[in-house]
Order: structure tokens, then sequence, then C-alpha cells
């Protein structure tokens, strides 16, 4: 009876295989692991990111009702008495991301700071990062543009920086026509005229 079993070249030539397949099998997880790290860590980055910019953008576009008639956050004259709403986007539009003053060409609050309710144009806020190791910066920011016919458009801008450097921007815009209840008006009350807008 002849029997023959593996010798120990053969042996070791076999797991040398087995080795560089089980190796490469290891590498391509590692990889998946990693970028479904990533991948998780963006939807969770983004998701708080979009959080912080819906509450600029509630701020942006906030009326107030109750400011006294003939004040000078009263921003619907026209309504009558009784009938007050105060549109904090003409605040952060002329303020942000500096003050200007407001000109006679807009028909709103017009040349006085004065006029203009202190707002915050800039903030960041840290939060723990609930997929990898470290903190996210949240960084927002606001600034008035001229838009189409200068009557006001505001960008909000998000950035979530994590400490391992990785970035997610987010921005939007927000027009005056967005705060007005009407569109279709000839005149939105936040709106300033064609022409006075930023400089």
């Amino acid at each position: 009876m002849n029997r023959r079993g593996l010798t120990l070249v053969e042996l070791l030539i076999a797991l040398a295989i087995i080795g560089v397949v089980f190796t490469a099998l290891l590498m391509n997880q590692l990889a998946n692991l990693r970028s479904s790290t990533q991948a998780r860590f963006l939807s969770d980055t983004k998701t708080v990111a979009n959080q912080v910019l819906e509450e600029r953008l509630s701020e942006v576009l906030r009326v107030s009702n109750d400011v006294p008639d003939n004040s000078d956050f009263d921003d619907d004259r026209q309504s009558g008495p009784g009938h007050v709403r105060s549109f904090w986007f003409i605040d952060y539009y002329y303020g942000c991301p500096t003050p200007v003053l407001p000109s006679t060409a807009s028909g709103i609050r017009t040349y006085s700071l004065i006029k203009l309710r202190p707002v915050n144009c800039s903030g960041s806020t840290i939060a723990q990062s609930r997929v990898l190791p470290g903190t996210v910066r949240y960084n927002w920011q606001i600034a008035g543009e001229s838009g189409p016919l200068g009557e006001g458009v505001l960008r909000v801008t998000v950035t979530a920086i994590h400490d391992q450097r990785l970035v997610v921007n987010l921005v939007s815009r927000v027009s005056c026509y967005d705060v007005y209840p009407s569109p279709t008006s000839d005149a939105p009350v936040p709106c300033a005229n064609p022409g006075g807008g930023r400089p």
C-alpha cells in the first residue's frame, strides 16, 4: 500500500495561499467598515447640522406681534392700528454680517440703525459625535445679499467640523418673500422696494 501525504513544502504553500486570501478578505472588510463608519458619521453630522440650520431659519423668519403701534419695529403700518407685525428678516438682512443703514428707497425702517434690533450673525455649537470618538463643532453664519432686484436674500450657512477633520457644509437662502404670508401682494412688507436692498 502506497500512502502519500502532503510534504512540508506543499503544506506551507497551501497555508500561504489561504493566508493571502484571508488577508485580502480582512482588508476588504476593514475598508467596508471604515466607509460605513464615515457614512454614518456624515449622516449623523448632517442631521444635527440640519437641526442647527432649521433653528437659524426659524429665527430669520420669525414674525413678532407684540410690538406697540407706531414703534420703530412696526413693519406693517398700512394694515392699520392694532394690526402690528414686526419682521425679524429685516433685522437680519440689514444687520448681518455688518449693520448697514436701510435707505429711503427701501421703504423700511429708513436711515436709522436704532430701528434695527441687535441680532447674532454668527455663532457655534459643540456636540459630542454619536458615531466617531471626538466632538463636532457646528459654525453658523447669516449674511444679507442684495438679491436679483435688491429686494433681499439672506444666506444661512452651517459648517460642521469633526476633530478628525471631516467637514459638512449646508447652505440655505431665504428670500424676503418667504416671510410674507401672501407673496402675491404688490409690495410685501419685509421686502425692500427694488433697489433698496443692501449696498
